[in-house]
């Protein structure tokens, strides 16, 4: 099957919490567990994935993905900005999103004249953006920004991403 849209998840296109300060917070808490996302052909003018295309946006926003397969997607964005391709998320935005136990073989990541960044477990998601409050976890490693990870006791280390592979093999 087919599916195109601004932000568009082979699952989900977006989810969010809400924050106002005049009248929230709404807080949300997205698990996704034991699917599978296979032969699925996901063209987004933003951001786009096999799960979930846009995660987050707010700071009350928990999203949780564990558990999935995908196979044979191709996944393609005609967005000109940041690469936000990505095979579990497109965006992982503002919020807190945590990525564990995938499965996955045979996808295709492209974006419109953009090169896919590299790295250990680079493809599950397109771009990270956190803020001051947000993180993305995968596999149990913590992200709460570009380059930078945080341990058990809440501190931050700069990293590379030969360096975190070769930490997390050993």
């Amino acid at each position: 099957s087919t599916l195109s849209g601004s932000r568009t998840g082979g699952l989900i296109g977006w989810t969010s919490g809400y924050s106002n300060v005049n009248d929230g917070p709404v807080k949300l808490y997205v698990t996704i567990k034991n699917c599978s996302v296979i032969d699925v052909d996901i063209n987004a003018t933003g951001s786009a994935a096999a799960i979930n295309g846009h995660a987050g946006a707010s700071d009350w926003t928990y999203t949780t993905i564990e558990n999935c397969t995908i196979e044979n997607c191709n996944i393609n964005s005609t967005d000109s900005g940041s690469w936000r391709t990505g095979v579990v998320v497109g965006t992982a935005n503002v919020g807190e999103v945590t990525i564990n136990n995938i499965t996955e073989s045979g996808n295709t990541l492209t974006q419109t004249d953009k090169t896919a960044p590299t790295g250990y477990l680079r493809n599950y998601y397109g771009r990270a953006v956190l803020g001051d409050t947000g993180k993305l976890i995968i596999e149990g490693n913590v992200y709460v920004a570009e380059g930078l990870l945080e341990n058990e006791n809440g501190d931050q280390i700069a990293y590379s991403e030969a360096g975190l592979k070769e930490a997390l093999e050993n």
